[in-house]
């Protein structure tokens, strides 16, 4: 049985297949297929280019302040970065703290992107991210700011704050639509099971 839906979200064909639930169900247990990925990638890159984009550089920022912890502590760049230092509210070092948020973000928001579709839950994955790396550049916007010395990055990090909501409310797009889509696949997956029994 095929149930034909609208794709609403832009980079999506106008319509997708949801295939028999049952079956659907054993292939999600049996895990993801190489192809299903490469093609899930093929079909949402246009719509969620940004996203990449985005997480991209906020794992690449985040590796960069775990190696470099001196930016920090010495040099022209812990004079612009005196005030992220100040609003560290953990007791570990600045450099492992802000690092380790934008990596770990950053790499969760790719993993996300990689198994799109294949888990409902996805898109919130997405949108946490989003939210958590918008937080950061926010955070690093807000401390070059307060330091009081020109710097190109007062150009550069609002707008990646900018473009993270934006992928943010793409990502909820998308979780509405799968939950949506969750809810027609559960309902199938129940009524068959009922039909099954009697």
């Amino acid at each position: 049985m095929l149930i034909r839906t609208p794709k609403m979200c832009k980079g999506h064909n106008t319509s997708s297949l949801l295939r028999d639930p049952l079956a659907a169900n054993k292939a999600n247990a049996a895990g993801p297929n190489p192809m299903i990925l490469v093609s899930s990638f093929r079909q949402h890159w246009p719509a969620r280019k940004m996203e990449w984009v985005m997480a991209c550089i906020a794992t690449s920022w985040g590796f960069y302040a775990l190696v470099n912890p001196q930016m920090f502590t010495q040099g022209p760049s812990s004079v612009i970065l005196a005030g992220l230092t100040e609003m560290n509210p953990t007791s570990l070092q600045p450099h492992v703290f802000w690092g380790s948020l934008a990596f770990l973000v950053g790499v969760s928001r790719l993993i996300a992107l990689t198994v799109n579709g294949l888990y409902v839950r996805t898109p919130v994955i997405r949108l946490i991210g989003a939210c958590l790396t918008a937080f950061v550049f926010s955070q690093i916007t807000i401390a070059l700011g307060q330091s009081g010395v020109a710097n190109v990055g007062l150009a550069v990090y609002p707008w990646l704050v900018v473009a993270d909501m934006v992928s943010a409310y793409a990502s909820a797009k998308d979780a509405i639509e799968a939950d949506a889509e969750n809810k027609v696949r559960l309902k199938l997956t129940y009524g068959r099971v009922a039909t099954a029994s009697r």
